[in-house]
């Protein structure tokens, strides 16, 4: 295959994203899932604390985002 022709059309970095990024959040949550249920022995309960903890940054991303576009 021409690699200049892939740089030329990015629908196939985008075709390849797509494909990627659910790929690898379904192994990330298949091995999250493993380590902290059969090695750290996490209930639901702390495994909702955990899934809870995750979200702040994008939380605080979006605050951030937002205020930015109240003072501008």
């Amino acid at each position: 295959m021409n690699l200049s022709r892939f740089r030329d059309r990015p629908e196939y970095l985008l075709l390849i994203m797509a494909a990627a990024v659910p790929l690898s959040f379904a192994t990330w949550q298949a091995l999250l899932n493993n380590f902290a249920i059969e090695r750290a022995a996490f209930s639901g309960a702390e495994m909702g604390i955990l899934q809870s903890l995750r979200e702040v940054p994008g939380f605080l991303a979006f605050l951030v985002v937002f205020l930015l576009f109240l003072f501008r």
